[in-house]
């Protein structure tokens, strides 16, 4: 459900005010919206509206949330977005590092996202290997079953020899 907006009046608000939250007011302000408007039209939360507009970012969620928020605000205020996030001030800042104080595993040093890998031929055989052992088990397991559920079958059903004996034909 993406909307496009006209974006050509983003540029002054951006460089006039001096906070992100002043700007996505003014810009609320200048298209006559209320803040439930804003909320009925993106769904952002009304509390998180009024965090944004007052810069208090402290009290927002996560920074991933608020950069989704300020994106759908930007798209229904007529706004660009690459501005709106460039005065986002925590969308600015570096993330920590968690190599020096973590022992898990970082997603640099687990080759995720198709990088070459020197040991694919092995990771293939090692596959392979698995699946060849995880069939001879199935077929084994199989196997087993059929032959007991057949000793079971034959003992049941012919009489032993001791029972023959006294069997009366006759009627």
């Amino acid at each position: 459900m993406a909307r496009k907006h006209n974006t050509k009046n983003s540029p002054e608000l951006v460089t006039k005010p001096d906070s992100l939250g002043t700007v996505l007011k003014a810009a609320r302000e200048k298209m006559n919206l209320s803040v439930e408007e804003i909320h009925n039209r993106t769904m952002i939360p009304v509390a998180s509206i009024v965090l944004l507009e007052d810069n208090q970012w402290e009290a927002l969620p996560a920074p991933v949330y608020v950069r989704g928020f300020l994106k759908l605000y930007a798209r229904e205020a007529n706004l660009d977005y690459n501005a709106i996030i460039g005065l986002y001030p925590i969308g600015q800042a570096k993330v920590p590092s968690l190599a020096k104080n973590s022992s898990i595993p970082l997603l640099s040093s687990l080759n995720v996202g198709g990088a070459k890998d020197e040991n694919k031929d092995e990771r293939e055989s090692r596959v392979s290997t698995g699946l060849v052992v995880f069939i001879l088990l199935i077929l084994a397991t199989l196997a087993i079953s059929y032959f007991a559920s057949q000793k079971a079958n034959s003992s049941s059903s012919s009489p032993s020899a001791s029972e023959m004996a006294n069997f009366d034909v006759t009627g």
